[in-house]
């Protein structure tokens, strides 16, 4: 019996087919210059949205094109008093997932993730630059 080879990375359209299963929403958020990667490679920032403290996630190929919104949200930190004060209005399409984290203890917390399938970006000359994909593509 022949085994299947492991893909090394999945195709765009298998990717976005475990994701974006809902549909995508367009959304409005502040992110803070806090972020971190996960044990898969994809880029999770704070943000908030509407005073709720919410992950931000740039899952899978997205995540490469996340450079220049990196050295913003650098520029803006650099710029705050505190980091904590540091929040850059952000405009993205994507699609909501909630994470139930359980503690050792009864507590149960709900954890809001905005996973982001598309985002813009101005430039210095005030135009609109367009990150990501849709999904499927």
């Amino acid at each position: 019996m022949e085994r299947r080879s492991l893909e090394s990375k999945p195709s765009p359209l298998k990717e976005d087919s475990g994701i974006f299963k809902t549909g995508v929403v367009d959304v409005r958020l502040d992110l803070s210059p806090s972020r971190r990667h996960s044990s898969r490679g994809d880029l999770i920032c704070i943000g908030f949205f509407e005073n709720t403290e919410v992950e931000v996630v740039f899952p899978g190929r997205r995540c490469e094109d996340t450079k220049p919104l990196q050295v913003k949200l650098e520029r803006i930190a650099r710029q705050a008093r505190t980091r904590s004060a540091a929040r850059m209005p952000f405009e993205a399409r994507g699609v909501w997932w909630a994470r139930i984290m359980e503690s050792d203890e009864v507590e149960v917390k709900r954890i809001y993730q905005f996973l982001v399938a598309e985002w813009a970006l101005r430039n210095e000359d005030g135009l609109f630059t367009t990150y990501g994909a849709p999904p499927g593509r």
